[in-house]
């Protein structure tokens, strides 16, 4: 879309918007720019993590040449272009025009604490994916005495960190979402009664 159908789109949703249906109204729209805002950056956050797992697992398993490298390779490429293509898909709205009427506001507001939601759900099924294919395999390694003991141990650790640390981040997004479509739909049983 061009800039100036963008424009043209603006100043109708300005010209057309009802007056304020209250504080809660102009909280929810500065809500949601607080929230494209924070969506943005977190977005290009992932996919320079994309990125640097990719080349990162490419040049580590070019380092160690053997077939289990290589495998363990293509795992991670598969679920970070997953990964990466689901969060393309899941963000699309972040990147469209903004400015938008209070109900604009309200509705997109809604949307990207639903995305959220789709985000926290596909997050739980990558998680418990990546868990059951990296605890065999380390425990295999373990039991083929390709892995120390201390290492096994500190791997497992570790991933246990990091689970607990997504739950966590998980329950909190989740937890937040509900609590963002709560708000505009209370606000918008307000303005209907």
């Amino acid at each position: 879309m061009n800039s100036d159908q963008e424009m043209k789109q603006w100043r109708e949703a300005w010209q057309i918007e009802p007056p304020s249906s209250g504080p809660a109204s102009a909280e929810i729209r500065n809500k949601a720019i607080r929230q494209e805002k924070s969506l943005r950056f977190k977005f290009i956050l992932e996919m320079a993590l994309a990125v640097t797992l990719l080349v990162g697992s490419a040049i580590y398993s070019s380092v160690k040449h053997n077939a289990e490298m290589l495998l363990w390779m293509v795992l991670v490429w598969l679920l970070t272009i997953a990964a990466s293509a689901f969060s393309i898909w899941n963000w699309q709205a972040l990147w469209r025009a903004s400015a938008q009427s209070v109900a604009g506001y309200m509705l997109l507001y809604r949307a990207r604490a639903e995305a959220t939601l789709r985000a926290v759900k596909f997050g739980w099924a990558l998680l418990v994916l990546q868990l059951f294919i990296v605890v065999p395999w380390l425990t295999y390694d373990r039991l083929q005495h390709r892995m120390p003991q201390i290492r096994y141990g500190f791997a497992m650790l570790l991933l246990a960190l990091l689970t607990f640390v997504y739950v966590r981040m998980f329950l909190r997004q989740r937890r937040k979402a509900l609590e963002e479509i709560q708000l505009v739909d209370g606000e918008v049983a307000h303005c209907e009664n």
